[in-house]
């Protein structure tokens, strides 16, 4: 699509999407029968598919399940709306957009175009439970729009308040037993109240979500937006959270803090230079935008920043206190965990007769953030201390925002979802073989590997996505993707045969992954702060050098136990004999080398 599309309605009354369930315990159990019907779905020419509808005068949309779409064998188009329910509260995640052509399976000449918004669900089998034979005999001499109305079955389509309005007549019949029959365009509707039973069961109850998830569930809803054709990158809303009014000025701290990295600047030219450099850079892509005149907005929040000079970066500080106690990353939802574990994707990656690794140069910088909520992202900023100082409003994904990384994954998830018909295998690559912006793919031959690199390439770049630094364990494959790629500089081939992957190092010369181990500082005390700093260090998510670190663990509760309270104290030198043995065994290259592939 080319353009946003944002649809907000009214829940229909019988959806189940958002929803507990909730035994009650009675005697006698009261349920509705809610009105359905058989329609044709015309998918070509003289071919149509049936489908249970359910009939709802209270919607104001139509939906229709990814199920049905499947069976009907139409696309769907891609666009952005939400649904409200019960206390104006966002219930509905939707997909996507169909439209379809209706038919009477009782009228031919009855014909009606909708367009239907697609749900994973939309309710439970209906009814709820099968009706006595008595209420069903009574609708025996009526043409039914739906047949077998009395026993429960999956309901496929939701038709809304406009189709009620198309399809209905005047004719009503009221039953002895509760029912009512309404006469339609689809034939006669059944509804009403079914005779109770005496029994114990569970009733399933259309509620909203508990209250602490309500805002999440209305952020992440309407959450996606398609900026402009020309960019084809996506635009995120910050999840904020119900404390978002305490949230105060920081201002003055930003300012202090500031001036006070301006100080350090100074005094290293060099660092000074980078600094410089990088924010020249963020300026001159468009990710943060010079304050002009006063602000319209009733709040904004000023991140103070500083740089991380061991591999230099400029880290913006989302914790910093306001004056009120409260930090713009305690207003946020971190959102939901959207990647597998490290440890399952390296045992994937290791799987892989073909190995290809690279990353996604700039990941978070390549997703809006709405400019509605620019003013929660300003900063103080000048290249020296003998210019104006000068306000500024990020306009991209942050870094150190509690939230950055569940949208940044969620935005790449979004692109590889929207091409994953015309890239099938970056599809699941995409969602399966990324650890943040590291990717750890492959596949069992060289075509196939350089076939999903393709791919991969081809549906991040649609949004915005760049990926960088390839490395593989077949120089087949990386010179497919040099000669494909090298010429528009869209790749970048690293001369170096390693490639880190946060634990790991992977040579892909040898096809052997080794672990990060650094040699035990002698000038570092044996304190307790510096042994658990030293442990700390040996991330290992697979238990590879379990058999070597388990004696460092073991100190660790050792120490626990004995109650040593203060971290400065030191560890007795008998208790460091054994750690300093495990110490020198992953020191040795042969101890911490192993063959990628299993």
């Amino acid at each position: 699509m080319t353009a946003e599309q944002q649809v907000v309605g009214n829940v229909p009354a019988s959806a189940d999407i958002v929803m507990e369930q909730e035994q009650i315990q009675s005697d006698d159990v009261q349920c509705a029968l809610l009105a359905t019907a058989c329609v044709k779905v015309q998918i070509r020419a003289g071919q149509s598919v049936e489908a249970r509808a359910l009939l709802d005068s209270g919607s104001e949309v139509n939906l229709v399940t990814e199920r049905c779409v499947q069976k009907l064998g139409i696309s769907k188009r891609y666009c952005v709306f939400s649904v409200q329910g019960i206390g104006s509260s966002i219930a509905l995640r939707l997909t996507g957009m169909v439209n379809v052509s209706i038919r009477s399976t009782i009228d031919p000449s009855f014909n009606l175009e909708c367009e239907m918004f697609v749900v994973k669900k939309i309710t439970s089998c209906l009814p709820s439970r099968s009706l006595s034979q008595a209420q069903a005999k009574e609708m025996r001499e009526l043409k039914l729009a739906d047949p077998k109305f009395s026993e429960p079955a999956r309901i496929e389509m939701l038709l809304g308040a406009q189709v009620w309005a198309e399809i209905i007549r005047e004719c009503i019949k009221r039953f002895s037993s509760g029912l009512t029959a309404q006469d339609s365009s689809l034939g006669w509707i059944v509804f009403g109240k079914l005779q109770p039973r005496h029994e114990r069961a569970g009733k399933t109850m259309c509620i909203a979500s508990e209250p602490s998830d309500v805002e999440l569930n209305q952020l992440l809803r309407k959450f996606w937006k398609i900026e402009e054709p020309s960019s084809g990158r996506y635009v995120v809303t910050i999840p904020i959270n119900p404390r978002a009014a305490e949230l105060g000025s920081t201002r003055a701290v930003a300012m202090k803090r500031f001036l006070q990295t301006e100080k350090r600047l100074c005094a290293v030219p060099e660092l000074r230079q980078k600094y410089v450099d990088f924010m020249r850079e963020y300026e001159e892509l468009g990710h943060m935008k010079q304050v002009i005149g006063p602000s319209t907005r009733e709040r904004a929040y000023h991140i103070p920043h500083h740089c991380v000079t061991k591999k230099f970066r400029v880290v913006f500080d989302a914790s910093c206190k306001s004056v009120s106690g409260v930090s713009l990353n305690d207003v946020q939802f971190s959102g939901a965990k959207l990647q597998d574990d490290l440890s399952a994707i390296i045992t994937r990656f290791r799987c892989f007769k073909i190995a290809v690794s690279a990353d996604v140069e700039k990941m978070f910088r390549q997703v809006k953030v709405n400019p509605e909520q620019w003013d929660l992202q300003r900063i103080f900023w000048r290249e020296s201390p003998n210019k104006p100082m000068r306000e500024y409003r990020l306009t991209v994904v942050t870094y150190g925002m509690a939230s950055s990384g569940f949208n940044a994954v969620r935005a790449m998830h979004q692109c590889a979802s929207d091409d994953q018909e015309s890239y099938p295998l970056a599809y699941k690559a995409i969602l399966s073989n990324f650890y943040m912006d590291d990717m750890l793919t492959g596949a069992d031959t060289q075509e196939q590997a350089t076939s999903k690199c393709r791919q991969i390439i081809s549906s991040l770049r649609a949004g915005g996505f760049k990926l960088s630094k390839f490395m593989s364990s077949s120089q087949r494959v990386l010179s497919k993707l040099t000669s494909t790629y090298s010429s528009e500089r869209e790749l970048t081939f690293p001369e170096d045969n390693n490639a880190s992957m946060l634990c790991l190092v992977w040579n892909c010369a040898k096809d052997e992954i080794s672990f990060k181990v650094r040699a035990r500082d002698e000038r570092v005390s044996n304190t307790k702060r510096a042994v658990v700093s030293a442990i700390a260090r040996l991330y290992d998510p697979n238990g590879y050098l379990a058999p070597v670190i388990i004696s460092a663990k073991i100190l660790i509760q050792d120490l626990l136990r004995s109650g040593m309270g203060r971290a400065n104290t030191h560890v007795h030198s008998a208790d460091m004999a054994e750690v300093q043995r495990a110490a020198a065994a992953l020191g040795s290259n042969k101890n911490s080398e192993m063959a990628r592939q299993h």
